[in-house]
């Protein structure tokens, strides 16, 4: 045994490299690393450390990988119908993952959507309903008695499904501007008497 004082320092040595990782990749190019340690023997005593790097990397699998094509994956559940009543539609997906296609391979051939009709029943009839009414038109006449006019349609709701549609007329009439025009106006409307 020795003192601290009285050992002569001690320089690192790295140990021999370790095994090479698996490579990251099968083809098309990867990486793999190696590693070693500064452990053949540790510094000690003022000893100077290992030179260089811990870890080696190099490429591997550099061959072209072969095309992959894809193919589709099982069909998802159909959808609700898009109505609650009368004739409606459903839907279901899948894609192109199962595998996916890769380094060239084709695409799945084929639709990733499938529609069909569907029916829960029939639907109730629908009366129809009265909107409210328009705003009056211009009056047709400055004076002597004109005509204006307003409308509404049968849409709230519109008949549906076989019900009745809107009782009454979607049209109505009312008088306007009925003083007499003053005499040299070009609205004056002459009277037979």
């Amino acid at each position: 045994a020795c003192n601290t004082q009285d050992c002569p320092p001690v320089d690192g040595h790295w140990s021999s490299w370790l095994e090479w990782s698996q490579c990251t990749a099968t083809c098309g190019g990867g990486t793999q690393t190696r590693v070693r340690t500064c452990t053949d023997p540790v510094p000690q005593w003022g000893g100077n450390t290992c030179q260089g790097q811990a870890e080696d990397l190099q490429s591997c699998n550099q061959n072209q990988c072969p095309p992959v094509h894809g193919n589709w994956s099982v069909w998802a559940m159909w959808t609700s119908c898009s109505r609650t009543c009368g004739l409606g539609a459903q839907s279901r997906m899948r894609s192109c993952t199962n595998p996916s296609p890769a380094h060239g391979g084709d695409y799945c051939k084929g639709t990733a959507v499938e529609y069909k009709s569907c029916r829960d029943g029939d639907c109730p009839p629908v009366d129809g309903s009265w909107a409210v009414w328009s705003s009056w038109t211009s009056c047709s006449d400055t004076c002597g008695g004109g005509t204006q006019i307003r409308t509404r349609s049968c849409t709230n709701p519109a008949p549906s499904n076989g019900g009745q549609s809107c009782s009454g007329s979607n049209t109505d009439r009312q008088d306007c501007n009925s003083h007499a025009c003053p005499p040299g106006n070009p609205q004056h409307k002459w009277q037979h008497r």
